[in-house]
């Protein structure tokens, strides 16, 4: 289980400033280790739906699991350098807002991972209308294999383990393998416009913690696994 919540992790922090546009995602591939944790893996990611909206002032991550039982929106503000999340699972509202001091520390053990990355010449592929060339990066024993539109000039600072890393464009498709465990996103579209009202922050009733506590009760959620 926990390296399904690593996917997901990545996943729900996949986001950046594409200036007004809307990333229209879907998981085109799952391969796993081992038959049991196929099954896992299969049972979360299979009915995902993963969209970016972003513009000048916000970007946001929408993804929605299980035909709507879970949702997730990640706002990351470009200005504040700052991000909230909204996450709606079962009924239970919960809102995570990080400190100063633990968005410098997540900045600090970023920064002090090892990093690789290896551009593949020759290797490119086209989706939702774009040229995109083929990166891997290797850091902290994950590999991401990305093929990235130079077309879409943005940073990876809230990619999830990807914080430091400079790519010539955005990935609009990437296989993150964890162990062996592997889930593909690929773009099926990428919109200029969209519906302003997809990036209001949510209304109701929302627990609010940072990320510590957050963590904290993820780990009793699993029973400590």
């Amino acid at each position: 289980m926990r390296k399904i919540l690593g996917i997901l992790s990545f996943i729900m922090l996949f986001s950046s400033s594409i200036f007004a546009q809307h990333v229209k995602f879907k998981v085109s591939d799952i391969q796993a280790a081992d038959p049991g944790t196929a099954q896992q893996i299969e049972a979360v990611f299979k009915t995902m739906k993963l969209d970016i909206y972003n513009n000048d002032a916000v970007t946001i991550s929408n993804i929605d699991m299980m035909n709507g039982m879970s949702n997730t929106k990640v706002y990351y503000y470009s200005a504040k350098e700052s991000t909230v999340t909204y996450m709606d699972i079962m009924g239970q509202k919960i809102k995570v807002v990080p400190t100063a001091e633990e968005i410098k520390s997540m900045k600090a053990e970023s920064d002090a991972k090892k990093t690789e990355v290896k551009k593949i010449d020759g290797d490119t592929k086209q989706f939702a209308g774009y040229s995109c060339q083929r990166y891997i990066v290797t850091t902290d024993g994950t590999t991401y294999d990305m093929y990235v539109a130079p077309d879409l000039k943005i940073g990876t600072k809230t990619i999830q383990g990807l914080e430091s890393v400079k790519l010539d464009g955005f990935p609009l498709e990437y296989t993150v393998d964890f162990g062996g465990n592997k889930v593909t996103i690929t773009a099926e579209s990428v919109e200029k416009d969209f519906d302003t009202s997809k990036i209001a922050e949510p209304t109701g009733k929302y627990k609010e913690m940072n990320f510590t506590d957050f963590k904290a009760q993820m780990g009793g959620m699993m029973g400590g696994q």
